[in-house]
């Protein structure tokens, strides 16, 4: 399964490539998950920028297990970090959205990405 992490905010940029960080090196979920940070090429050429923006993160998981200890990891991660950016989080259509400021735990973060609901939308 693919989780995918998009930010929105003033300070995104960087608590993008904080969160990306601390998902590569988290020790529950280094070896066994896939985190990348992957982007969109530019509508147009633009001599000013080289190659993509990156402006998701990418994690592929194989277990419910590998979800639980990622759902642990962004938790941790927005408490240490007291994010300024609204965070979004997609699986398979379903969409969560973290305003900015909030901190949910990891708990409650599992049960949206599990719940996907029969219309395919999260409830968050």
């Amino acid at each position: 399964m693919e989780i995918r992490i998009t930010m929105d905010g003033a300070r995104h940029d960087s608590e993008r490539r904080s969160l990306y960080k601390w998902l590569r090196d988290d020790r529950e979920l280094r070896g066994v998950v896939e985190v990348a940070m992957v982007g969109s090429e530019p509508e147009e050429p633009d001599t000013d920028t080289m190659g993509a923006d990156f402006e998701t993160i990418a994690v592929v998981l194989n277990t419910a297990l590998q979800l639980g200890s990622l759902t642990v990891a962004i938790a941790a991660w927005r408490q240490g970090h007291a994010p300024r950016s609204t965070m979004v989080i997609e699986r398979d259509g379903v969409r969560i959205t973290l305003p900015d400021g909030r901190l949910d735990d990891a708990e409650a973060l599992l049960r949206a990405l599990e719940d996907r609901g029969e219309d395919g939308e999260g409830r968050r």
